[in-house]
């Protein structure tokens, strides 16, 4: 999409805010009295109370046929919130066995069914049609009886029914779990008929493994945020509008900016090394976990700025920074062993179902418009020493070490002018970043076919200052959907393609380090002239590190996205189905660094370093084939659905860097031809084959009783010929209690309740490819052997390479009371991993210093989840919903035999955890007499000097002990609002700063001041130094128990507000709807930790605080 259309799509639109925004009130008051939208809710309410309701609120005249006190018989349950009247009117009539209603411009007719001319002595006769529900799908097992009669039927796979002798006028009772019962009389012999379902979020669709299911019947562990929860979140990868929100899911950025790493963990980690990531799938096409690995040339700035993602420090980024939130349907997390088992050794860590928007059949072609623009900042600053506190504290260095100022002291000795002073935080990361997203979306279609079209363009600036280059992030996408059937149902297919193309344009360093950091006086960064200042001294050397220099060099990223999937299925006989998902998806990443002439340091010039051009690209590529046959049979009250299907995956990757140097002039240096000498080429290819066969029986009797096993034989390449294969398998069950007889007499109160477990085992290979052969590299030289490169081997093989195994066991329960108007779900899973691949380190002598085996390690997970949802208020006008989770997770190193004689001896310990644990000194304090930091060595004894080795033999663990989440919503007449809390508590570790306090060079944090200054003095801090007692101030900072603090925070993720514009203004526009919002990301956090910038990033860039307006319009 051109600049050009966008710009003036956005003035179009604005241009329709601003209007809006001075107009809707006044109109809204207006308007308001004829509005066509009612708001009605309640249960046990009469058809006359409904009537008069609908009056108040639309104006029309009310006009009763009736002849019946039938109109006061209070038997409606009925809620609807701003919806349409033709639709409240449908309901009504779909539920009403003795009124219908007719709405004609300005009045609703109320009649009796009983006017209607019956033959009441007709001959009996045969009865069939159909049962639907609200969206025309076909609803299998509904009962429908003849009312005072055991005469009854169900209906097939496709809803129909067939029932013999129905007199003409006699009552039809027509049920199903999870729908409103429903009467209506026999007046013809074929009835297509709607259920709708309860009011209560039972009957919620839930992505599971290769199909759906209600969360009433569900009897896995699954939490599913839907479109209308992410749209309230502005951000730039949809994995952190997860955050918080979904009981057992931990997610961690790695800091603020767009196409940063984000670590996902679902249910802790299962594995000590290798890979804890959950398995995710875009539409039925799985999808890299992972950024791909680029090689040793992958610059390490690079790495500062975007952070990795929990894999390895190549690994850069997150590969779902692509996907635009706005083009996602649903997003639902698999968590137990019967949710994930199918899904084999890909999904030991949990799955990720993404689900993207899809056409609505049956409608008339609607377009969508939606823009939005705002502002991003960092919201808090870190109180550092001010300009004569840190001049102060450089002198005391100094008078501490007996030593004079030096001619190296440039900030004490009048080199440097110390009248300039500068706020670093402003300065370097106190801009204000303008971000803009505009997207269009074109949907609709018949009862046959279906489509949906959209595109989206998003940019987001940093709070970076761009010096010499602009700073962005730009992404387009295009994403298409097609999906239909043949006129009888029997065929049906879906296709999905996805497109993106994103630039990112960074820095090559955090400014926020330097920011912290960098001394308060005495330089400025540029020169008179607007170059960079070095403040060389007398020799032409540089006297400081000039931080934006990583604006002249240059870094961007540019990233091309091709995901398509293509779904068929064939209905062979009533109730058996052949289908069959084919997908396909390629993710190319380029990433160009420039170090040009510009960005070189006087000192650097004089040694003869040159420019320098970093080019790498990586390519991965994978093709997903998954055939499957379903058979669906209903039969007195039991239901069985089974399932058995294969895959086959192949996915590739390959690498490819560049390093070229010696650039006649900055202009060409982007052009490798124009390097004098090319001193890096390095290619790396790996494939990746995946085979796998399974199967699910799921039985349902009665809906109340339901148990449902699964299998799965997977086959890697990651493994020898002999440890190739595995095999993996679940069993779960749910005891609906709620629809016990006994249960609903004794307890009326309990709307619903269902126990549920399941015990089952997976698997994981996220190891590398090849990993169990030798492998060979060429030898770098500038003479080959008669003109040939030669091998060297570079990995050693291991044959007997097993699968890692973990072992799920899961009991949930899920209750409701008052119509599930509260609602509560609880879960516990123990998760235990087994067979550890980990590196066992061997002698030089060998030639490796490595090599892959299996470790009888085993590593344990626990957690407690729990979800709150209320409905707090519910009248016409105001409605206000209430949901929290929360989530105490516990990981612990279960057993190691043999770990001390292992190279991992000091990196774990059992019983502690395998993630945030180190072993750490117990701190005695500062000296009273020389003010060094000291610790007890392993005999007890104090000291100043302890060896890592034999005295650090305390646990350190940095770990999260509870997380959650609280989500507010309110709505009243035309406006809506919700603010979401996130809340964590545990213990972190305090960042130790370095190099110590009295540097040259060096700020610090204000909290620094506390240090010890004479003998007798008690403090927090060490006296400050240059560079004597290093070794203690390190180790208490880094490696002491006082580092460790219980650490607390609540964030104020976001706050939404939305405003719909009434329908008489919007149908003066051409408008079907459309709404006005502002949204507010990050506006606060509260914490205890006040010696980091954030409780969550620490003193990397925060999550911005983020401020938003925008306008939806559809048309």
């Amino acid at each position: 999409m051109s600049r050009k259309i966008l710009s003036i799509l956005f003035k179009k639109y604005l241009s329709i805010f601003i209007v809006l925004c001075m107009s809707s009130t006044s109109i809204y008051g207006l308007a308001a009295g004829q509005s066509s939208k009612v708001t009605i809710n309640g249960k046990n309410l009469s058809i006359i109370s409904i009537l008069s309701s609908i009056k108040k609120q639309t104006g029309k005249k009310i006009k009763i046929n009736v002849d019946s006190d039938l109109i006061n018989k209070k038997d409606v349950t009925i809620n609807f919130v701003n919806a349409d009247l033709d639709e409240v009117i449908k309901y009504l009539n779909n539920i009403l066995s003795s009124f219908y209603l007719k709405h004609t411009n300005n009045t609703i007719l109320l009649n009796s069914l009983e006017n209607t001319t019956v033959r009441i002595d007709s001959i009996p006769q045969m009865v069939s049609g159909w049962v639907k529900d609200n969206q025309g799908n076909a609803i299998p097992g509904a009962t429908i009886k003849i009312k005072n009669s055991i005469k009854g039927t169900t209906t097939d796979d496709n809803g129909k029914f067939t029932l013999a002798n129905v007199s003409t006028g006699s009552k039809l009772i027509i049920s199903s779990v999870g729908y409103q019962t429903k009467e209506l009389i026999a007046t013809e012999r074929n009835i297509v008929t709607e259920l709708y379902p309860f009011v209560n979020n039972l009957n919620e669709t839930q992505i599971i493994a290769y199909g759906t299911r209600t969360k009433r019947l569900n009897t896995g562990n699954v939490s599913t945020l839907k479109a209308s929860q992410i749209q309230d979140m502005p951000v730039s990868n949809p994995l952190l509008a997860i955050q918080g929100r979904l009981p057992g899911v931990e997610i961690t950025p790695a800091n603020g900016l767009p196409g940063a790493g984000i670590k996902v963990r679902v249910q802790g980690t299962n594995s000590i090394l290798n890979g804890s990531d959950p398995l995710i799938i875009i539409d039925n096409v799985p999808f890299p976990s992972q950024s791909i690995a680029f090689g040793p040339y992958a610059n390490d700035a690079v790495s500062t700025i975007l952070g990795t993602s929990g894999g390895s420090s190549t690994q850069l980024g997150n590969p779902l920074s692509f996907l635009s939130s706005g083009d996602i349907e649903s997003i639902d997390v698999l968590k137990g062993a019967d949710a994930t088992s199918i899904y084999g050794s890909r999904a030991a860590n949990g799955a990720i179902l993404i689900t993207t928007r899809r056409g609505k059949g049956g409608s008339k072609t609607s377009v969508t418009v939606n823009i939005q623009a705002g502002f991003t900042e960092v919201g808090r600053k870190l109180k550092l020493l001010n300009s004569s506190e840190y001049l102060n504290m450089r002198r005391e260095a100094l008078k501490n070490e007996g030593i004079a100022v030096g001619p190296r002291d440039y900030d004490l000795n009048g080199f440097y002018d110390t009248s300039i002073v500068h706020d670093w935080q402003k300065e370097l990361v106190g801009n204000k970043a303008f971000n803009s997203i505009a997207s269009l979306n074109i949907g609709g279609g018949t009862d046959l076919i279906s489509y949906q079209l959209s595109g989206t363009y998003m940019r987001n600036n940093t709070v970076y200052p761009e010096y010499f280059h602009p700073l962005h992030n730009d992404q387009a996408s295009l994403a298409t959907n097609i999906s239909g059937s043949s006129p009888n149902k029997r065929f049906k297919f879906n296709f999905s393609s996805y497109y993106t193309y994103g630039s990112n344009k960074l820095p090559t360093l955090d400014y926020m380090s330097p920011a912290l950091s960098l001394l308060p006086v005495g330089v400025n960064l540029l020169t008179p002239d607007g170059k960079l200042n070095w403040l060389p001294n007398s020799s032409g050397t540089e006297t400081w590190n000039n931080p934006i220099v990583n604006s002249v060099k240059t870094y961007e990223r540019t990233t091309n996205v091709i995901l398509e999937s293509l779904s068929l299925s064939f209905e062979i006989l009533p109730g058996l189905k052949l289908s069959s998902n084919f997908g396909y998806n390629k993710n190319i990443i380029e990433d160009i660094g420039t170090t040009p002439l510009a960005a070189l340091s006087p000192s650097q010039i004089s040694l003869g370093q040159q420019s320098q051009l970093k080019i790498q690209t990586g390519t991965s590529t994978s093709i997903n084939i998954e055939p499957m046959l379903t058979y669906y049979k209903t039969f007195k009250k039991s239901t069985i659905e089974a399932l058995i299907g294969g895959t086959i995956n192949r996915s590739s990757q390959i690498f490819r860097g560049y390093v070229g140097q010696g650039f006649s002039t900055d202009l060409l240096i982007k052009d490798i031809q124009s390097a004098n000498s090319i001193i890096g080429v390095l290619t790396n290819e790996s494939i990746y084959k995946y085979f796998a066969g399974f199967g699910r029986v799921n039985y349902n009797f009665d809906g109340k009783y339901i148990i449902q096993l699964t299998g799965r034989r997977d086959g890697s390449s990651r493994f020898g010929p002999d440890n190739r294969y595995h095999s993996f398998g679940s069993i779960g069950g749910a005891w609906i209690f709620s629809e016990e007889q006994a249960i609903k007499e004794k307890l009326p109160w309990l709307f619903f309740g269902k126990l549920r477990g399941s015990y089952g085992t997976s698997g994981n290979d996220q190891i590398g490819d090849y990993t169990y052969l030798t492998l060979y590299a060429p030898i770098p030289t500038s003479r080959p052997y008669q003109g040939v490169i030669g091998l060297s081997p570079s990995a050693l093989t291991n044959s007997s390479l097993q699968w890692e195994e973990v072992k799920k066991l899961e009991v949930g329960l899920d209750v409701g009371f008052l119509e599930n108007r509260i609602s509560v779900n609880a879960n516990y899973a123990q998760n235990r991993s087994s067979n550890q691949l980990l590196p066992l380190t061997l002698p030089s002598i060998s030639g490796f210093s490595s090599v892959y085996v299996n470790f009888p390690a085993k590593v344990q997970n626990k957690s407690w989840e729990l979800t709150l949802n209320t409905i707090n208020i519910k009248k016409p006008n105001l409605s206000w919903s209430t949901t929290a989770t929360l989530t105490i997770p516990k990981n612990k190193l279960l057993s190691f035999p043999g770990l001390e004689e292992s190279p991992f001896s000091n990196t774990y310990e059992v019983g502690q955890p395998v993630v945030g644990f180190q072993k750490i000194f117990k701190t005695a304090g500062i000296n009273d007499t020389t003010g060094v930091f000291q610790f007890y060595d392993s005999k007890g004894n104090i000291t100043s000097n302890p060896d890592y080795i034999k005295d650090a033999i305390h646990p350190g663990v940095a770990i999260s002990k509870l997380n959650g989440a609280l989500v507010n919503t309110i709505s009243y007449n035309n406006f809506s609002f919700s603010i979401l809390f996130t809340f964590n508590k545990g213990t972190v570790l305090t960042p130790a700063i370095t190099p110590m306090p009295g540097t040259f060079g060096k700020n610090f944090p204000h909290y620094y001041l506390n240090r010890w200054q004479k003998p007798g003095d008690k403090a927090e801090y060490q006296k400050y130094s240059i560079y004597s007692n290093y070794t203690p101030y390190y180790y208490y900072l880094a490696l002491g128990d006082n580092a460790y603090i219980n650490q607390y925070y609540l964030r104020c993720g976001n706050i939404s507000l939305y405003y719909e514009i009434p329908s008489k203004l919007r149908k003066n526009l051409s408008m079907q709807a459309c709404n006005i919002y502002a949204q507010i990301m990050n506006p606060f956090v509260i914490t205890n930790n006040k010696k980091v910038l954030d409780p969550e990033t620490s003193n990397s860039l925060p999550p911005l605080k983020a401020f938003n307006i925008g306008i939806k319009a559809t048309f």
